[in-house]
């Protein structure tokens, strides 16, 4: 058994679930117009942080950084 079903796989940690849960309430009940803006909103930042034009520029700075033609990106954590 997995998945959902299966209770040892949490996909939320249980402190967050009232959280989760009263947030997802609250957008239940939001205008249209609102849930259509934050879903615009939405798209446009996994566009713009997880697309591959992002990729590739994040990719480019490390390079960059390696080369030492550049500062080290926020992307590259060295800790």
């Amino acid at each position: 058994m997995g998945g959902l079903a299966n209770p040892s796989l949490r996909l939320v940690d249980r402190h967050w679930r009232g959280t989760l849960a009263a947030a997802l309430r609250e957008a239940t009940h939001l205008p249209p117009d609102t849930l259509r803006d934050m879903g615009q909103r939405g798209r446009a930042y996994v566009e713009r942080d997880f697309g591959w034009p992002g990729i590739a520029e994040q990719m480019l700075s490390v390079y960059r950084w390696v080369l030492g033609q550049g500062d080290r990106p926020d992307c590259v954590i060295t800790d």
